[in-house]
């Protein structure tokens, strides 16, 4: 089906609108592709539409007075059907996607229309899922969340790792490693993004009831036990020199567990193991995250003391987010590692084997500016994947992870001709941190 624009990125006027405009026109104007893809911008207001292309504009000296505009509210059903109709895949920077997400999601569906977003909220991936999945693989859609710096670098890069090994592999971890000489004074999260957490926060009780939408079928696992321990929360990771939090119930873990299981069902492939870390400064930064993490769940369950969460960003992070978000200069300066390492073995010999492993095998992903620049381009190139590689993305369509719908893809070139490069068998040193108990 013929439409006018190969993606429309929606949200544009927003904070991390702004950053995905101006990855989109650098990505239009550089990036190699098979042939030049049309695009537009989508937001409330088209005053205000056009105030940000100026602005975005300004900032990368490029005239984008004529880039084409639409007019769509999340809160009008139709108008959201007219733009998905004009488009072959929605680009979507419009959250918290608990909040305005659904509407987003079926009228891209109903228009036949893909779907891509930066959601890092398990509840609204869990009933996407439910109410959607099967409406768009039989339509061939492909919806799929989460394609922001974390679950690409974790869900996708896992894939990738497990893709270029040939044997399999018992367990992957995947550990985020910020470099201690690029941390920054101020906020260093937007309130868009901080509003998501304490949505997902909100209705973390349910996650068990939200996981059965997802997981219907019991989960094959391996019957050797991973290295890691499954209660101690956290652990010092002596290749990376860091005391880390284990961060197992977000998104990415979440995302990970379901690729593991659909390529099982899909190539007989083992499926391993999967837990995210958080690496920080020290064991007193863990229990500080651990506590932090605690206090706002208890605060969201409350309907008075979630709207203070709401309202008052900067008092309840400490600082670290306000409706401001880092400064551009701020943010730039910011440096991730994804540190992902598989466990297993050269040969395949499926589920029942029970030897204990024996190779080891790395990724690792740097991501300057994670939370929005890299964002922006992974998000970006994650629709042009469905643009351009439709014929390689995992199954028919549905509600999909990045790992498997990406997982036979060229995301991976794509990216690091994009500047974020896949160092295979190459593990950083963030430099050794006192070991204590």
């Amino acid at each position: 089906m013929s439409r006018r624009f190969d993606l429309v990125l929606f949200g544009v006027t927003g904070f991390t609108g702004k950053y995905a405009l101006e990855k989109l026109v650098q990505l239009g104007q550089h990036g190699k592709y098979p042939r030049k893809f049309t695009w537009a911008v989508a937001g409330r207001n088209n005053e205000k539409i056009k105030k940000a292309l100026e602005e975005v504009g300004k900032d990368i000296k490029t005239d984008l007075s004529n880039v084409a505009t639409i007019e769509a509210n999340v809160d009008d059903v139709s108008s959201l059907r007219q733009m998905a109709a004009q488009c072959s895949v929605v680009v979507s920077v419009v959250g918290p996607y608990m909040l305005y997400g659904r509407n987003q999601v079926e009228a891209c569906v109903a228009e036949s229309t893909s779907f891509v977003d930066l959601t890092g909220e398990v509840p609204f991936i869990a009933e996407t899922y439910a109410q959607f999945h099967k409406e768009a693989e039989q339509k061939g859609v492909y919806i799929v969340n989460s394609c922001g710096y974390d679950s690409v670098l974790m869900d996708y890069g896992i894939a990738a790792l497990q893709e270029k090994f040939s044997g399999e592999f018992n367990q992957v971890t995947c550990t985020m490693v910020l470099d201690d000489s690029t941390r920054s004074r101020g906020a260093v999260v937007h309130y868009g993004t901080y509003c998501s957490i304490v949505q997902m926060m909100s209705k973390a009780r349910e996650l068990p009831r939200l996981e059965r939408l997802v997981f219907t079928e019991p989960e094959i696992k391996s019957k050797v036990k991973p290295s890691y321990s499954l209660w101690k929360p956290f652990v010092f990771d002596e290749e990376v020199g860091k005391w880390c939090l284990k961060t197992g119930t977000g998104p990415d873990t979440f995302h990970s567990r379901r690729t593991q299981q659909l390529m099982y069902l899909s190539e007989n492939r083992r499926p391993a193991h999967v837990m995210e870390f958080m690496a920080l400064p020290n064991i007193f930064a863990c229990f500080g995250v651990a506590i932090l993490f605690a206090w706002w769940f208890v605060l969201a369950q409350f309907g008075f003391t979630k709207r203070l969460l709401e309202q008052y960003p900067r008092v309840f992070s400490f600082g670290l987010a306000s409706h401001e978000g880092p400064s551009k200069e701020a943010a730039e300066k910011g440096l991730i590692h994804a540190v992902i390492r598989g466990v297993g073995w050269d040969d395949k010999k499926g589920l029942d084997r029970t030897d204990e492993p024996t190779v080891k095998k790395s990724l690792t992903i740097p991501a300057r500016n994670p939370g929005y620049a890299a964002t922006s381009i992974m998000l970006i190139e994650s629709a042009l994947s469905i643009v351009f590689e439709k014929d390689k993305l995992y199954g028919k369509g549905g509600v999909l992870p990045p790992g498997a719908a990406f997982a036979k893809t060229e995301l991976s070139k794509r990216l690091t001709d994009a500047g974020i490069t896949f160092d295979y068998d190459k593990v950083p040193s963030a430099g050794a941190s006192r070991k204590t108990d």
